[in-house]
């Protein structure tokens, strides 16, 4: 985890015990609850008007999502 926190430009030592901690655990589960409760199941996942988009989703499909929710 300390080399992935660290390949994305973040200090390690401000972070680390922070989330050896369990601070953030409690956060975590409970938006993984959520999500699952929705119906997501990976990443990428967005939901856009109530609907769930998955995967490899082009910048067109997610506009048109956008607008189709936008438009009611």
């Amino acid at each position: 985890l300390k080399g992935i926190v660290e390949a994305a430009g973040m200090d390690w030592g401000d972070l680390g015990p922070r989330i050896e901690s369990g601070e953030f655990r409690e956060t975590v589960m409970r938006e993984y609850e959520a999500a699952k409760e929705k119906g997501v199941t990976g990443t990428p996942t967005y939901m856009i008007g109530g609907e769930l988009h998955r995967g490899d989703v082009s910048i067109d499909e997610l506009r048109e999502a956008i607008k189709s929710a936008a438009a009611g």
